[in-house]
Protein backbone atom coordinates (compact mmCIF):
# COMPACT_ATOMS: atom_id res chain seq x y z
CA UNK A 1 0.00 0.00 0.00
CA UNK A 2 1.47 3.33 -0.77
CA UNK A 3 0.08 6.45 0.77
CA UNK A 4 0.80 9.68 -0.73
CA UNK A 5 2.53 12.11 1.31
CA UNK A 6 0.37 15.65 1.84
CA UNK A 7 2.75 18.83 1.86
CA UNK A 8 4.80 20.46 4.80
CA UNK A 9 3.76 23.73 3.88
CA UNK A 10 -0.24 23.20 4.31
CA UNK A 11 -0.33 20.93 7.23
CA UNK A 12 2.84 22.34 9.36
CA UNK A 13 1.23 25.47 9.69
CA UNK A 14 1.01 26.99 13.09
CA UNK A 15 -2.65 27.25 12.67
CA UNK A 16 -3.38 23.86 12.27
CA UNK A 17 -0.80 22.54 15.35
CA UNK A 18 -2.79 23.93 17.64
CA UNK A 19 -0.39 27.11 18.54
CA UNK A 20 -3.63 28.94 18.92
CA UNK A 21 -4.64 27.17 22.25
CA UNK A 22 -3.97 28.14 25.70
CA UNK A 23 -2.34 25.56 28.14
CA UNK A 24 -1.59 25.85 31.77
CA UNK A 25 1.75 25.71 30.72
CA UNK A 26 1.83 28.44 27.52
CA UNK A 27 3.95 31.41 28.83
CA UNK A 28 1.98 34.17 27.95
CA UNK A 29 -1.08 32.66 30.44
CA UNK A 30 1.85 31.87 33.17
CA UNK A 31 3.74 35.12 32.83
CA UNK A 32 0.07 37.05 33.14
CA UNK A 33 -0.38 34.99 35.89
CA UNK A 34 2.67 36.32 37.41
CA UNK A 35 3.13 39.98 36.74
CA UNK A 36 -0.71 40.68 36.99
CA UNK A 37 -0.45 41.95 40.20
CA UNK A 38 2.58 43.69 39.95
CA UNK A 39 3.65 47.51 39.66
CA UNK A 40 5.10 49.10 36.92
CA UNK A 41 6.78 52.16 36.07
CA UNK A 42 8.37 53.64 33.11
CA UNK A 43 11.86 54.86 34.03
CA UNK A 44 13.36 56.26 30.98
CA UNK A 45 11.68 56.55 27.42
CA UNK A 46 14.33 58.20 25.29
CA UNK A 47 13.43 57.18 21.51
CA UNK A 48 13.44 58.91 18.28
CA UNK A 49 11.39 59.58 15.35
CA UNK A 50 11.99 56.48 14.14
CA UNK A 51 11.90 54.60 16.81
CA UNK A 52 15.55 54.00 18.04
CA UNK A 53 17.08 54.73 21.56
CA UNK A 54 16.44 53.62 24.94
CA UNK A 55 13.50 52.10 27.42
CA UNK A 56 13.68 51.16 30.90
CA UNK A 57 10.63 49.74 32.63
CA UNK A 58 10.65 48.89 36.60
CA UNK A 59 8.32 46.40 38.06
CA UNK A 60 7.79 45.87 41.73
CA UNK A 61 5.87 43.54 43.72
CA UNK A 62 5.88 43.21 47.58
CA UNK A 63 9.93 43.02 47.77
CA UNK A 64 10.73 41.90 44.14
CA UNK A 65 11.97 44.00 42.11
CA UNK A 66 12.59 43.58 38.15
CA UNK A 67 14.01 46.55 35.66
CA UNK A 68 13.92 45.75 32.00
CA UNK A 69 16.51 47.07 29.72
CA UNK A 70 15.49 48.11 25.82
CA UNK A 71 18.00 49.26 23.76
CA UNK A 72 17.35 49.45 19.80
CA UNK A 73 20.37 50.97 17.74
Amino acid sequence: MQIQLRNPNTIMKLSRLGSFHQSKLSFLRSFLDEFKDWEYKNDLFDLDEHGYGTAVYSFKKKKKNLFFNMFCK
